[in-house]
């Protein structure tokens, strides 16, 4: 708990507590919990993410960083970058390791104050590379929106063959982080890649805080979302959009609402978003239709399902607005839309191709579930290579 609040504290520039409290005593403290043996059950998982989430928010403040680099967090930091993630069959650990050394790396940028080009990395963007100071200048950006209930570690991790053991069980790559970092670099070169993360949830119960509603509307988080974005620089060069689901509509929303990054955006990548509202959540969304059982399930699901569902949103008003807004800023479109039903207990389609297609822009289908839709099985997939391609015509230098 004290950890919890420490983090959320850290989050608000203008807290109190910490002008109350030594400032070296709660650094100290946090690098405690960087000490290898401490990670060593779940428990201390969690509390060692937090603790680095904390540190990555505090390296925001110029109060704090010369306190955080005369007791050495920069070379914690660095140690935490450098050290090479093991893919084992678990995958919580997996998913954990590239959590933390993302919210490293996101520490260690926002202490580098030597960097004239460097953007402050607020809490929920993550720069996924260059992780440290690129030697040329950044000329164009890639963002990841997670969907549902995902993460930066968690979302865009796929099953591979393992490698090293013939006949093993398949271990967990975030393809992100190894694929994309690698294949952008190659092509087209000079490109930061971005990943978002902000909290959701299916259930109303697992909110961290279940209460403060009028932070779940899609409007009000793409806002959150949005000047975080204008902070890190996102909308002063290229940048290509790939989005998961529900964060299509954050994607979208954002757009409209800051349209100052529509010149920069040069395409968007949806991945079995639904543009037009998910089936399976309208049933709690409905009352007129599902009556009993709408009002039975709306007490206990999340805002974001029965914002799926087409409750407090105009998606179709919100669909037109893009379509317009592509067609007049030129901005290339790529929809991916899922071919099969997911096996929740139950067969259910959570977003049917004709709710995964815009109707505009090229639309392509890909023979997977939901969840299916970022777990690409190799390079070739086309679900990978497509829209690797679809990504860099977006940003070819058309001067060329």
């Amino acid at each position: 708990m004290l950890l919890k609040a420490l983090r959320r504290h850290a989050d608000i520039r203008e807290s109190r507590l910490y002008s109350h409290v030594a400032i070296e005593d709660i650094l100290k403290l946090l690098l405690r919990f960087m000490d290898p043996k401490f990670d060593s059950d779940e428990l201390s998982r969690e509390a060692t993410l937090i603790a680095m989430r904390t540190i990555a928010n505090l390296a925001l403040d110029d109060r704090y960083v010369s306190s955080m680099i005369d007791l050495g967090f920069h070379k914690m930091l660095r140690k935490v970058v450098d050290k090479r993630i093991e893919a084992t069959e678990a995958v919580d650990d997996y998913s954990s390791a590239i959590q933390l050394r993302l919210h490293a790396v996101r520490a260690l940028s926002n202490l580098d104050r030597d960097d004239e080009f460097q953007r402050p990395l607020e809490d929920g963007v993550f720069l996924i590379d260059p992780v440290l100071r690129p030697e040329q200048n950044i000329e164009k950006d890639v963002v990841f929106v997670h969907g549902l209930g995902g993460s930066i570690g968690g979302t865009w991790t796929t099953m591979q063959e393992n490698q090293k053991h013939e006949g093993a069980p398949d271990v967990p790559c975030n393809w992100v982080c190894e694929w994309s970092t690698r294949d952008l670099q190659r092509n087209p070169k000079k490109c930061r890649i971005l990943g978002i993360e902000y909290e959701t949830a299916i259930l109303f119960s697992q909110h961290q805080c279940p209460y403060d509603l009028e932070t779940r509307t899609l409007q009000e988080r793409a806002k959150a979302i949005g000047e975080k974005l204008l902070k890190a620089g996102v909308g002063e060069r290229p940048v290509v959009f790939v989005c998961y689901s529900l964060g299509g509509l954050v994607v979208k929303q954002i757009l409209k609402t800051f349209p100052q990054m529509q010149d920069q955006t040069k395409g968007v990548v949806f991945l079995s978003t639904p543009h037009l509202g998910a089936p399976v959540a309208e049933v709690a969304s409905n009352e007129d239709i599902y009556s009993y059982l709408a009002k039975a399930v709306k007490t206990v699901v999340s805002p974001e399902v029965l914002l799926l569902g087409g409750t407090g949103s105009d998606l179709i008003g919100l669909n037109n607005f893009f379509k317009r807004m592509t067609e007049e800023k030129q901005i290339k479109v790529l929809s991916w839309t899922e071919e099969l039903p997911s096996n929740w207990g139950l067969k259910i389609h959570i977003v049917p191709p004709e709710r995964g297609d815009p109707g505009f822009g090229e639309v392509r289908s890909s023979k997977k579930d939901h969840d299916g839709m970022v777990a690409p099985i190799d390079e070739v997939d086309p679900l990978y290579s497509h829209s690797l391609n679809f990504i860099r015509d977006c940003l070819r230098d058309r001067t060329d």
